[in-house]
């Protein structure tokens, strides 16, 4: 042992040349040679051959036999090794790195022991990462990551969830962009290349990926992170990502929220939907839960991919509008909880609004679909609507519409089940008011004889106020002139002296007088319009002093209608001025028996119509609003209707809170104080909604 210590300042230098030998056995003698060293004299050996390794890795010249060199010593004696070259490579103090010097970082991953290697990725790995994030050398970006990947691949079983905590780190570095770049690189790389069971993965990547993949402000780290997001996809098996579902959902909506209200904004159209393929890694994930899953998954999956159509652009979503849409017609007939049910037909319903011309081929189906919704004995009251709306969206793109037309006469007239009549009597409403033509004659008058057919149930205030709005759209979109005159005095005029059915004839006045983009932005005739226009403000007064609730719906409905028809077509406000006291007293608090729906409605209308100037009538009804809203927990359809009375900019806080100041002083001193507390304290949620002047009658 003497002997050898005495000469070993002769035996280095050769044990050196030998350890960079280009012939891999010579470097291999070399490295059992250090090791015998090493236990003969102690570290010494080792560590004098692995420090002028590592100096010969501070140039740049051509170095990679010193990297050989290093590695082989490294599989020999990683204990003495390895603390070496952590101690110089991996130094907190240290700054700047060779590419040679961060290749011999990377040499962590052929220790043999992978516990070791497991060990020390906390070690190496965010030093690499971070020259690779922060060199402005595309070589050396180039080499840090290969040798990160280099450093992943050497991960087994027992290390997966600590290769993950690392990589995960980057990618949520909101500061960095170049630093989620990287961390999606090497996770992309990782799931492509792994022979690991990555399952026990996913609750950590997914959740780190996702935001950078949907929305990340920076189109590198978004081109990343999807490429990422599409390697776990293919790597998993179809049933492994259903599990992880309301983790994905529950991201996605936190991005398409507003982060000030905590609503939704319809407005965020998540661009890596949009420009990078989004849909391709996610809705497979959707549909296998749609599909296969529980009828609680069903509807997250229902709903989710609902949330993916709305806020993804017509273009992006046509390559895979038929994927999404026949799944969920072919699952939309089973028997399931009406909440499931709900959620696949606002599914369909959100697909047919962007779909465009891709969902024609589906048109026949979903017609059959949504019909089927309308008389189905299990389904709910909110099914039966969305199908009733969404038959309404349909017609708009459908070439043969009579067919349709001609089924919903017939469950007006012969349903006997009153739900479905009543499905019935909403679907053709909505017909009539989005057909881009007007109906043939034959269908006038099977439409006609179905909604004057006498066989309604009087006592139920929302038939009455279906039967009287297609009635209203019948007169006003589809008959002609002369023959709508002669219904008008015929058919509804009878109807506003009789007791028990003032409410159809009044929401077939509201019908033919309302004003509403797309197909009735224009006037009624005017000839028709002169009849309706008397005739609703004759009965308005009688309507709103009713004592029975249903009257006094139909009698607000009446009133916004009269409104948007007054700006509409410039007349004076002064008739409505005096109806707005009564309007107001019924939007309050003091008639809870009115339904919270239809003072809702109704308020958002008229004040939307009476917010071109500041009027008494508006800050009357608006406080009324305030002060119903105040009693209510859920208070988004107040502050809905509430934002219509105030003429500002969407988003515009500055303004909602200088028209609330401008609207106090115009009413009384308990008013004023509803307006205080319910609207200035809601500045930014009434911004949400404000800058919307022309939306339908239904919320």
């Amino acid at each position: 042992k003497d002997l050898l210590a005495a000469y070993l300042t002769q035996l280095i230098p050769a044990i050196q040349q030998a350890i960079i030998d280009d012939d891999d056995s010579v470097r291999n003698q070399a490295s059992t040679v250090v090791a015998l060293l090493h236990n003969a004299v102690g570290p010494r050996a080792t560590k004098d051959v692995v420090e002028w390794l590592l100096e010969q890795l501070e140039g740049d010249e051509e170095g990679e036999l010193f990297l050989h060199g290093l590695e082989q010593l490294m599989k020999k004696q990683p204990g003495a090794v390895l603390p070496t070259v952590l101690g110089e490579l991996a130094s907190p103090t240290k700054t700047e790195w060779t590419p040679l010097q961060v290749q011999g970082l990377a040499s962590l991953s052929v220790v043999p022991d992978r516990n070791a290697v497991h060990r020390h990725l906390g070690d190496v790995l965010p030093v690499i990462i971070k020259v690779a994030s922060t060199s402005d050398d595309p070589e050396m970006q180039e080499v840090a990551v290969e040798s990160a990947a280099r450093v992943v691949d050497a991960v087994e079983q027992t290390g997966l969830v600590m290769l993950l905590n690392e990589l995960v780190g980057p990618m949520q570095d909101a500061e960095s962009a170049r630093r989620r770049v990287v961390g999606a690189q090497l996770l992309k790389h990782f799931f492509e290349n792994t022979g690991l069971d990555v399952v026990p993965a996913l609750p950590l990547a997914l959740p780190a990926l996702l935001p950078s993949a949907l929305a990340d402000q920076d189109e590198d780290a978004l081109s990343a992170a999807m490429g990422a997001l599409n390697a776990i996809v293919k790597k998993c098996k179809k049933e492994e990502l259903p599990p992880y579902l309301n983790e994905v959902r529950g991201t996605v909506l936190k991005l398409i929220t507003d982060p000030e209200t905590k609503k939704v904004d319809p407005e965020i159209f998540l661009p890596g939907l949009c420009n990078h393929k989004g849909l391709e890694p996610l809705y497979p994930i959707y549909q296998h839960a749609l599909v296969h899953g529980s009828p609680d998954a069903r509807e997250v999956a229902a709903k989710g991919l609902g949330e993916l159509v709305d806020h993804t652009t017509e273009k992006a979503l046509a390559p895979y509008a038929v994927k999404i849409t026949g799944p969920l017609i072919r699952i939309v007939g089973d028997k399931f909880p009406g909440s499931v049910k709900k959620a696949i037909v606002e599914a369909l319903r959100s697909l047919l609004a962007r779909g465009g011309d891709t969902l024609k081929p589906f048109l026949p189906q979903l017609q059959t679909t949504y019909v089927k919704c309308l008389s189905d004995p299990p389904n709910s009251e909110e099914v039966r609507e969305k199908a009733a709306e969404s038959l309404g969206m349909l017609v708009r793109r459908a070439p043969r519409t009579e067919p349709l037309i001609n089924e919903l006469c017939t469950g007006v007239s012969n349903q006997v089940d009153p739900a479905a009549r009543l499905a019935m009597g909403h679907a053709l409403g909505e017909v009539l008011l989005n057909l881009p033509q007007a109906t043939s004659e034959t269908a006038q008058g099977k439409i006609l004889a179905a909604l004057t057919a006498q066989n309604f149930d009087l006592d139920s205030p929302r038939e009455c106020e279906v039967i009287g709005w297609a009635l209203g759209m019948l007169l006003r979109r589809h008959l002609p002139t002369e023959k709508a005159v002669e219904v008008f005095n015929e058919q509804v005029k009878p109807l506003l002296s009789s007791g028990s059915k003032r409410c159809i004839g009044a929401f077939a006045l509201a019908g033919i007088c309302w004003c509403q983009q797309p197909f009735l932005a224009e006037p009624a005739a005017d000839e028709l319009l002169s009849l309706a226009d008397e005739a609703a403000m004759g009965l308005l007064p009688q309507l709103l002093k009713e004592s029975q609730t249903e009257v006094q719906s139909a009698g607000l409905a009446l009133a916004a209608s009269m409104a948007k028809l007054h700006t509409r077509t410039g007349r004076s406000w002064e008739p409505l001025e005096a109806l707005a006291n009564r309007v107001a007293l019924l939007v309050g608090p003091g008639d809870a028996a009115l339904q919270s729906r239809s003072a809702c409605l109704a308020a958002r209308h008229f004040l939307s119509a009476a917010a071109t100037e500041a009027k008494a009538s508006a800050a009357k009804v608006a406080a009324a609003v305030a002060q119903r809203g105040s009693k209510w927990e859920e208070t988004e359809d107040y502050e809905r209707a509430l934002a219509a009375a105030l003429p500002v900019k969407n988003r515009d806080e500055e303004g909602v809170k200088a028209s609330l100041e401008k609207m106090i002083p115009l009413v009384d001193a308990k008013a004023a104080q509803a307006l205080k507390d319910f609207g200035l304290k809601r500045i930014c949620s009434l911004s949400f909604y404000t800058g919307v002047t022309d939306f339908v009658w239904d919320l």
